[in-house]
């Protein structure tokens, strides 16, 4: 073991608090970072807090200032910058030991508050690349929660007509805030589309009014976490591809690629999870009006009251930061 500790959140008692946890040696290919920022995902982690055991680490997408480097870390040193996506090696901490095809620099010109919204960006884009949209083509974005939010803004730099639906006022408010162009119901958004991508729960037909939307073998893209229920004549009728997108891309859940940190060969994976949670990063400061992602920050001591007060009116709320800089801790060595 390494002698240090650190502090994870965890759910208890459907709300949660931080555990003490020791910290083994660092992994060969694996980076020690010191959080400075952690994003909430504001549907994932609500559910967490109330339907998870006591025990569950909450959140997956962070950054801060690397500490420490494993054996055969070339490209990362102490003192980087850097984005950090994905559990189990990412939640709510103060140290995160984190495999290297899990971690992106951040230019100078992007601040770490951005930067921890890096790992729900990979997801957003990985949605974005499974609806195989070209350039001036037409996309339905359903609900702008903080994934939906990053897959408009990704389909708008890209040179998409994007229109999203978002029943919230306040976040239609934020949207259209940065220029794009909301509408308040399904119903509401001129068809036809050539993909509609839903990031958010609905009701049970939720699928068959987006597929509705869609021209003749249009894409539908579940990127949230949902059911996937739609009547076979709408997929019939319109000869409609459907795909469930898979977290921020090829490597995620692959024991090899995370635990191991052995990437994939650029010629066979272009876009995997890594390389897509680094360029997301990059292009914060260049391509991604941002000015209305940051709706909250709380200190890290007090994540239980900020669960507390995103459940109480989670519509008010876009993206959540969890600020450590503040936080008592002491990771004793």
């Amino acid at each position: 073991m390494s002698g240090l500790v650190r502090h994870v959140l965890r759910v208890k008692a459907k709300s949660a608090a931080f555990a003490v946890e020791p910290l083994p040696e660092l992994a060969e290919r694996h980076v020690r970072v010191r959080t400075a920022f952690s994003a909430v995902s504001i549907g994932t982690e609500m559910t967490a807090v109330t339907t998870r055991p006591d025990g569950t680490a909450l959140g997956y997408s962070a950054s801060g200032i690397v500490e420490a480097v494993g054996a055969d870390v070339a490209d990362i040193k102490l003192g980087d910058r850097v984005a950090v996506y994905g559990a189990p090696y990412v939640h709510h901490a103060t140290l995160l030991d984190v495999p290297v095809t899990l971690v992106a620099p951040v230019p100078e010109d992007v601040p770490l508050e951005h930067a921890a919204f890096g790992g729900i960006g990979a997801i957003a884009l990985h949605g974005v690349r499974q609806a195989n949209l070209t350039f001036g083509e037409r996309a339905l974005v359903v609900g702008l929660g903080p994934v939906g939010h990053f897959v408009a803004l990704i389909l708008k730099a890209a040179g998409m007509d994007v229109v999203c639906v978002e029943p919230g006022a306040r976040r239609r408010e934020l949207a259209q805030s940065v220029g794009l162009t909301v509408v308040e119901s399904i119903e509401a958004a001129e068809g036809p589309f050539d993909a509609a991508l839903l990031t958010a729960h609905g009701p049970d037909d939720l699928l068959g009014a987006c597929g509705e939307k869609l021209r003749l073998r249009g894409s539908l893209v579940v990127v949230g976490d949902l059911p996937v229920v739609i009547p076979r004549e709408v997929m019939f009728s319109r000869e409609i591809a459907l795909s469930v997108s898979r977290a921020g891309g090829p490597g995620r859940y692959d024991p090899d690629y995370e635990g191991k940190a052995q990437d994939y060969p650029v010629a066979y994976v272009r876009w995997t999870e890594g390389r897509n949670l680094a360029l997301m990063v990059k292009r914060m400061a260049t391509h991604f009006d941002l000015s209305a992602l940051v709706t909250h920050t709380f200190p890290a001591s007090d994540a239980a009251g900020a669960y507390a007060d995103i459940s109480a009116d989670r519509g008010a709320t876009l993206g959540i930061l969890f600020d450590f800089k503040d936080l008592d801790f002491m990771d004793m060595a």
